[in-house]
């Protein structure tokens, strides 16, 4: 009689534990396809990357106003654009090289004999000066770099008054341009008519289209 009794035990713990496993395994079921899901995928580098020519073309793209030959005639138009709400950015280049006028003393035979030179200067009373200590004129005595011949010919012949024989020589200097930059997407774009005063107040500026420049 006991057999009977615990066989009949064991069967309800069995029938238990059976209803209570069942919706732990139909959540399992249910659950693969969320949790597979959520898995991270892999994906190809080709596919992840977006290429830079599918970037709009137009957020590249800047206009840009210049050259202006000094920094406060880059200012003046800046205002003007601003008048019109195009905001700009104000950018420095020396690309371009122009033509300086170099006075000088031709070099000595030695540092002792172009020390001798400039005591002889100091006598004088000459004090812009100095003396050069490499390159194709060393040992030679500059006395200024000239952005104009006339100015150059002037400190020629004020040298030559105190005795002494300086010559010119044609250097390449750097020329620093000033450029007024807005993006060409700007929905406000600057009027004809303000192109055309800028261009007669500054007539070396144009306006050109190019790829804007990051800082």
């Amino acid at each position: 009689m006991k057999w009977i009794i615990y066989s009949l035990l064991l069967l309800n713990i069995g029938v238990a534990v059976w209803h209570f496993r069942m919706p732990l395994l139909n959540n399992t079921v249910s659950d693969s396809p969320r949790s597979s899901s959520a898995t991270p995928q892999l994906i190809l580098l080709s596919e992840s990357e977006q290429p830079a020519h599918t970037l709009s073309g137009a957020s590249q793209r800047c206009f840009s106003l210049g050259p202006f030959s000094s920094e406060a005639k880059s200012r003046a138009a800046a205002k003007q654009l601003a008048k019109q709400g195009i905001d700009v950015e104000q950018q420095k280049s020396s690309e371009r090289v122009r033509e300086g006028f170099w006075v000088l003393l031709s070099p000595a035979e030695s540092r002792e004999k172009a020390r001798e030179t400039i005591k002889a200067l100091k006598e004088k009373g000459e004090k812009e000066f100095f003396l050069v200590v490499t390159g194709e004129q060393l040992n030679g005595i500059s006395l200024g770099v000239f952005a104009k011949i006339e100015s150059a010919q002037r400190r020629l012949a004020q040298v030559k008054k105190i005795g002494f024989s300086p010559i010119v020589q044609t250097v390449h200097l750097p020329n620093t341009d000033y450029w007024l930059e807005w993006p060409r997407a700007n929905e406000q774009q600057v009027s004809d008519e303000l192109i055309l005063r800028l261009k007669k107040q500054n007539q070396e500026i144009g306006i050109v289209e190019k790829r804007c420049k990051t800082n």
